[in-house]
């Protein structure tokens, strides 16, 4: 088995590693030289792919490109207001294709959720008429709309990522009050983002869309008070007076079931109250 990651960053490069302990021959793209450096610290076979592109890639990272399994984990950029983000992924997409990659696996966001309330799961109806949603959709269309007998395509959209090296308790200053703090907590860590991944990389068959999120429940005052207490900071303050806003929490159940995945660590209150 072979995969190349586009996009080799925070999460995938620990994707990388996780399947480089597993035997899998793998390749991380990335734009520059310094995360170049930095794959080739880990141990990662690495190559520079600059997004997005005026002409197809070179002979050279073209061959090493031709991999059985693409995972595609590039940040669209929305906040530094890129709308760039489908021409990237069709441009891959139309790639791929040539290479006869067998599977392509596009690592989305849950901020296409944004606008619905309630339980969000991966069947829900996305609310288009917000420009960052259409713009993730359209990304996300494109994968999908290229499933075929020759071609097998998923999408798996992740919750806010935390990790060891990215503790929520640090995510908050403690000199303003926030506001949503009855919204739930839509989160994963990192392990089970890469144990998700490992698994529509290696399982038989994968389709359609997926949902990246821990089972936490809890709101975000209190998530992310015992979060910065954990580490011993003062707790940042939040607004619980909108008891009755129209919140979100997005579900994953489906997801899990079809990949027969079990959580490393379901509760991230649990987890954040014995880290540092």
């Amino acid at each position: 088995m072979s995969v190349a990651i586009i996009g080799c960053g925070w999460l995938g490069s620990a994707l990388a590693t996780h399947l480089l302990k597993a035997s899998v021959n793998v390749i991380g793209t990335c734009q520059s030289d310094v995360s170049l450096q930095k794959l080739q610290d880990l141990g990662i076979r690495g190559i520079r792919l600059v997004l997005p592109f005026d002409n197809e890639p070179d002979e050279e990272v073209f061959d090493q490109l031709s991999a059985d399994t693409w995972v595609i984990s590039i940040t669209p950029q929305l906040r530094k207001g890129r709308i760039d983000y489908p021409l990237k992924i069709e441009q891959l997409v139309t790639l791929a294709k040539q290479l006869k990659v067998k599977r392509i696996i596009l690592v989305s966001s849950t901020a296409v959720l944004n606008g619905l309330t309630g339980d969000v799961n991966e069947h829900a109806t996305l609310a288009l008429s917000a420009p960052k949603v259409d713009v993730l959709a359209q990304a996300e269309q494109l994968v999908l709309a290229t499933d075929s007998t020759a071609m097998q395509t998923a999408v798996i959209r992740m919750s806010g990522l935390v990790g060891e090296d990215r503790h929520p308790g640090r995510f908050f200053k403690q000199t303003k009050q926030y506001t949503q703090g009855n919204a739930p907590v839509n989160l994963i860590h990192k392990v089970d983002a890469v144990g998700l991944l490992a698994c529509l990389v290696s399982c038989n068959e994968v389709s359609g869309i997926y949902h990246g999120v821990s089972e936490t429940n809890a709101t975000k005052a209190n998530f992310y008070q015992q979060s910065a207490k954990a580490l011993g900071q003062p707790e940042p303050e939040f607004d619980i007076s909108d008891k009755e806003a129209g919140y979100k929490r997005i579900v994953g159940t489906d997801s899990t079931n079809r990949l027969s995945y079990q959580f490393q660590i379901p509760d991230l209150l649990k987890w954040v109250t014995t880290s540092k």
